[in-house]
């Protein structure tokens, strides 16, 4: 049986071999299917049947489509659409690209931050982000959350890293998938927080509870990404913009002190019932989906090989 099997799969192969094949294209429009072996002065391919090399001038040739999608572009078509690849260089392999960015999204949530990016093969890319965490007076209280002790907001001050593997299915296109990786130590210390909710149904005006409350977290996750990216007419200005989801998982040690409950517009506080939260030290995990939306914007190095 593993010998049948074995035949199988070489027989498989053998199909799978013979049916790849590379297509040259001919400035005048005319498509070859072919076995290219070299590209120099001359393009060097062989054909079925009798695949013997033969010859041809490249400045007959367009562009060469090889069999796993890359376009490898020679001379501008006299006629048809010019290939996308030619207007995309970023997947040529006649070039390096090295790429420094920036996410401009990440400024909405007070996180600066400077990226780099370097393709290592032909559809795959990695990079890397860094950025600091400031702490905004704006929001500093997230009107989301039900406790502030919970999501207390962009009272944080920290550091955040990115590192990301990136995949181009097809150098035709410009879209591409991506797999980040996020580390992120994040703190802060005796911020005041104040939380309104109505403790006694009977009461006039809502109850509030007030605390003290420090900080130190550690944030660790994974996201799938996909985006678009875009180079300039001069090839040197990038421009990528990509969305996606992610896992995080958020460690947090914290610290509430100092609480106080009563009711806006009173002087005693007719609270009933306890805060949500008790003074003292807390450790918890917490398993947070997340949505992701950046826009990159940045130069390239291209330099010929």
């Amino acid at each position: 049986m593993k010998k049948y099997l074995l035949y199988f799969s070489l027989f498989i192969l053998h199909i799978s071999l013979c049916s790849a094949q590379d297509t040259i294209v001919l400035r005048t429009g005319i498509k070859t299917g072919v076995k290219v072996i070299s590209v120099g002065d001359f393009v060097v391919f062989n054909q079925p049947p009798n695949h013997q090399d033969q010859r041809m001038e490249n400045s007959k040739v367009a562009y060469i489509k090889y069999a796993d999608g890359y376009i490898y572009t020679v001379n501008r078509p006299e006629i048809g659409p010019t290939p996308k690849s030619e207007i995309y260089q970023y997947n040529d392999s006649a070039y390096t690209l090295f790429s420094i960015t920036t996410d401009i999204a990440q400024y909405t949530l007070f996180q600066p931050n400077i990226g780099f990016e370097y393709r290592i093969v032909r559809p795959l890319t990695i990079g890397a982000n860094a950025g600091l965490v400031f702490p905004s007076a704006v929001f500093a209280v997230n009107p989301l959350a039900d406790g502030q002790f919970t999501f207390p907001g962009t009272v944080y001050r920290g550091y955040a890293l990115r590192f990301y593997l990136k995949f181009y299915p097809s150098v035709q296109h410009k879209g591409y998938f991506c797999i980040q990786g996020v580390v992120k130590s994040v703190s802060f210390n005796d911020v005041s927080f104040t939380d309104q909710y109505n403790g006694d149904p009977d009461a006039t005006f809502p109850s509030t509870n007030t605390y003290t409350m420090s900080e130190h977290t550690n944030i660790i996750g994974v996201e799938m990404l996909h985006g678009n990216g875009h180079l300039g007419p001069n090839k040197y200005l990038d421009i990528d913009m990509f969305y996606g989801f992610g896992i995080h998982l958020r460690f947090r040690n914290y610290t509430i002190s100092n609480q106080a409950w009563g009711t806006y517009g009173s002087s005693g506080a007719d609270y009933q019932g306890g805060p949500i939260a008790h003074d003292g030290t807390y450790n918890n995990t917490l398993t947070l989906p997340t949505l992701i939306f950046g826009f990159r914007v940045g130069f390239n190095y291209l330099k010929k090989k």
